[in-house]
């Protein structure tokens, strides 16, 4: 367990865009957090930053960690430059400061150096907070007005250019990129007489036009969303605002119209089949995940789709559903026949004895700090002598709490009984059970794998890389296969 007087310092920029270079604010909030430590005494641990991270968001990751590493007794609360970087929203900062503070864990700020356990320090920090409330709710709407502003000007809004254009630096609006609108114009062109996703991404991608995102590969999905782009149209659109004449169009509506139609009669059949490792499966050559579909005679089945954001797939993978998910489930029943059986029940006493402590040792300096009249009659020096006695009983008891809770067990679930469920579960449920203990699913090729046994890989919770492709990437996705962890065995 840390020390009492080890805390983390904690850091929120809400938007760097292209700051990185230049931006000052993070180093600006860590002095102050280290100037704020000196001055109470205390220690900084680790320093985490959460960066592009809106204050009114309370899934955080670095605000999570902190959070975590205060509930495990690794650290003895946060400091942070202004209760701002904390948060802009009071309910939520409240619920946050409450839990902290459950935990035995404090928040302290350069900025507001007021005690969230004083009556007039709790005041003090919610009028701290609702104006920094006021100053978010504020500026989003500031923001929501220039947005619109910008939109009935022309100029684009969205900080990626659709590919096919530009934006003029000089007045911010787009303008058509020959080269590129030549090929898109192609595009749609060819998509009106029947063309497929595969041809028109092998139109674009000859052509050199790369994706809003950057990328070379052109995706099933990359083709579709630019078919389906109004802005060829010469609009741009923000919300419910839309300005028709904003730029110069590169199709005529005639031709994206009857692109439309065929892009209309696409088979859904991701939407009428249900495919239970939707989100978990994924193919070992290049790491992107199984797209669940049907193939030409309606059977169900997962397939890599080749073409990614980081590249083409060298290996792709493709496997009948129903086979896929009776090896995964299978594997997964072997699992949970493996997994410990609920603990006994453990002995909660001394941990129900360290809370019952702690909530007296608060009510006890809660109503001696509230006595004004106590202080009157013992007079102010004898009244701050008895309140740091009882705020040195409420650390003691804060500090037996975070001992015994770290020394309580925590009972494990017994999912065995997911065993006997499982066939019962419609696919959606399957795949929310399975994911309890399973990262990912990993499928080779029926060319790669030395035996059909092979083929599968089930990487099990904890087990899974953290690094996995995504969509919405900042920067391009690595193509590369998956490795198997120490200790994995090839079989699932």
């Amino acid at each position: 367990m840390a020390a009492r007087d080890v805390f983390d310092g904690y850091i929120r920029v809400s938007r760097v865009g292209d700051r990185v270079e230049r931006l000052r604010s993070p180093e600006f909030q860590e002095r102050e957090i280290r100037r704020e430590a000196k001055q109470r005494g205390l220690r900084v641990g680790r320093v985490i930053s959460d960066l592009d991270q809106s204050g009114g968001r309370d899934d955080r990751p670095g605000l999570l960690e902190a959070m975590e590493r205060i509930e495990s007794g690794e650290s003895a609360g946060i400091i942070v430059a202004k209760l701002d970087r904390f948060s802009r929203n009071l309910t939520q900062a409240t619920a946050l400061a409450k839990r902290i503070m459950d935990a035995g864990g404090r928040i302290y700020s350069y900025a507001e150096p007021a005690d969230w356990t004083s009556s007039d320090g709790e005041l003090q920090i919610h009028l701290a907070l609702a104006i920094a409330q006021h100053q978010r709710r504020r500026a989003n709407e500031y923001f929501e007005t220039a947005k619109q502003s910008a939109v009935e000007r022309g100029v684009a809004v969205n900080p990626r250019i659709a590919p096919g254009y530009r934006r003029d630096e000089a007045t911010r609006r787009l303008v058509v990129d020959r080269k590129a609108a030549s090929v898109i114009q192609e595009v749609f062109e060819r998509r009106t007489m029947g063309a497929g996703p595969a041809t028109l991404a092998d139109l674009l991608e000859a052509g050199g036009v790369t994706t809003s995102m950057g990328s070379e590969t052109w995706s099933k999905a990359a083709v579709y969303a630019l078919l389906k782009n109004r802005i060829y149209l010469g609009e741009l659109k923000y919300a419910e605002h839309v300005n028709v004449e904003s730029h110069e169009a590169i199709v005529d509506r005639a031709t994206w119209e009857a692109a439309q139609r065929q892009v209309a009669k696409l088979p859904k059949s991701a939407a009428r089949w249900p495919f239970a490792l939707t989100g978990l499966a994924r193919c070992w050559a290049c790491r992107y995940a199984l797209q669940g579909t049907t193939s030409s005679h309606g059977k169900r089945i997962y397939r890599c789709t080749v073409r990614h954001a980081g590249g083409r797939c060298p290996d792709p993978c493709r496997i009948a559903a129903d086979e896929f998910e009776l090896v995964v489930s299978d594997a997964f029943r072997r699992r949970i026949l493996k997994w410990p059986a609920m603990q006994q029940v453990v002995d909660t006493g001394a941990l129900d004895a360290a809370r019952a402590a702690v909530l007296e040792a608060e009510r006890e300096l809660a109503g001696y700090r509230d006595d004004t009249e106590l202080r009157d009659v013992i007079g102010r020096d004898a009244w701050l002598d008895g309140l740091r006695a009882r705020r040195a009983v409420l650390d003691q008891g804060e500090d037996e709490l975070a001992r015994v809770r770290l020394a309580t067990p925590t009972p494990q679930p017994d999912l065995r009984f997911l065993v006997d469920e499982l066939p019962n579960m419609t696919l959606v449920e399957q795949r929310e059970a399975m994911g309890q203990l399973i990262d990912v699913v990993a499928l080779r090729s029926a060319a790669s794998a030395k035996l059909p046994v092979d083929r599968v890989v089930v990487f099990w919770a904890g087990e899974g890389p953290s690094d996995l492709p995504r969509r919405g990437f900042r920067e391009k996705p690595e193509l590369r296969p998956f490795e198997l962890p120490p200790g994995v065995p090839v079989r699932a």
